[in-house]
């Protein structure tokens, strides 16, 4: 009992820091099924509204796609999913996971691997034809160690 009254408000503290966690982890759900009800089209307006991410690493560049166009167009080059549907877009735009285009600096046009990402790890570094390349995974790999904080905040759900 006595070891009860010492930590009394700690344990009240604590509750109330679980319960705000709670509070924000049902608000964060509530905004993703809103976002996962919106048509392409919004949720490519709400992925215009962010800020690009552009990395140079080594002798690449790492961007963030600017809207739902730009997947489309890396999914065509590279012939792979991410612009097929709004799978990715809507998974991007929620802060599920990231997508970003690698490209050769002196290529900056020209597709030359899709990542994506969440926030803990690198889920897919793919080239043409889901094609893969363990010298490049391992580059974007150290690229992510590098910048996952800054990474992790855009992926926030606003």
């Amino acid at each position: 009992m006595e070891d009860f009254k010492k930590n009394k408000e700690i344990l009240i503290k604590n509750r109330s820091l679980k319960y705000l966690k709670v509070k924000s982890q049902i608000e964060a759900a509530k905004r993703k099924k809103e976002i996962e009800k919106l048509s392409i089209k919004e949720n490519d307006k709400l992925l215009q509204q962010r800020e690009r991410l552009l990395f140079e690493y080594d002798d690449f560049i790492i961007m963030t796609p600017k809207d739902f166009s730009e997947f489309q167009f890396e999914s065509a080059q590279l012939n792979h999913c991410v612009g097929w549907n709004d799978r990715y877009l809507k998974k991007h735009v929620q802060g599920i996971s990231m997508i970003f285009f690698m490209r050769r600096k002196e290529e900056p046009d020209k597709p030359f691997f899709t990542i994506e990402i969440d926030k803990n790890q690198v889920l897919q570094v793919q080239t043409h034809d889901h094609a893969t390349d363990a010298a490049i995974t391992d580059l974007v790999k150290d690229w992510f160690s590098n910048y996952q904080d800054q990474i992790i905040s855009q992926m926030q759900v606003k």
